[in-house]
């Protein structure tokens, strides 16, 4: 089963998914957690001790795989019994798009990231029992015009709907109250 949950900047949106994660695993089950941030300021720094946190608080032994970028490479290590969080895929697209060397400004280099992130996605679905993808909602203000942020708002926008059609569950979480938006399946009880 793939979720995804989305949400605004510190709308519970990482917490809420944890807590699918853990719902979802059985005690023989692994969960594995796929970070994507980088460590490049106190604020992150702050964040990502956080997270860790939480996931200390939730009783599980998470395995953490600290990824900004090329997440296909771990896809090896996983199996079908184990379960994925991916947190998240806004500071993916970004790490992804603005690498060095890449040509950020070139739609057609937008559109076969998309491809390798929904393709990594979709491998990730068909080798775990679940993945679950955090997101953050960043399109309620408009599309920016200068070609950097268009073409990060194009990428991340052109993966969600992707993402969302393909998904069983969807979430939009605000206040730190989630919202089924989709589902595939009947109402499943969350732990």
């Amino acid at each position: 089963m793939m979720i995804f949950v989305s949400g605004g900047v510190r709308s519970g949106k990482s917490s809420f998914a944890e807590k699918v994660v853990e719902g979802l695993a059985d005690d023989s089950e692994q969960v594995h957690y796929i970070a994507t941030s980088k460590a490049v300021d106190a604020e992150m720094i702050e964040r990502i001790s956080r997270h860790k946190q939480d996931r200390i608080a939730l009783n599980r032994d998470w395995i953490l795989w600290e990824q900004p970028y090329d997440i296909k490479k771990l896809i090896s290590n996983f199996s079908s019994s184990n379960l994925i969080l991916i947190d998240c895929l806004t500071i993916l697209v970004a790490n992804e798009l603005f690498r060095e060397g890449y040509n950020w400004t070139s739609e057609e280099y937008g559109k076969k990231l998309i491809q390798q992130l929904l393709s990594t996605f979709y491998m990730l679905n068909e080798k775990c029992k679940h993945i679950v993808i955090v997101s953050n909602e960043l399109f309620s203000s408009g599309v920016a015009s200068d070609k950097g942020s268009y073409m990060y708002m194009y990428v991340l926008g052109n993966l969600h709907q992707a993402i969302v059609q393909a998904c069983d569950e969807a979430y939009f979480v605000q206040f730190g109250i989630p919202q089924l938006m989709k589902s595939k399946n009947e109402m499943r009880e969350l732990r």
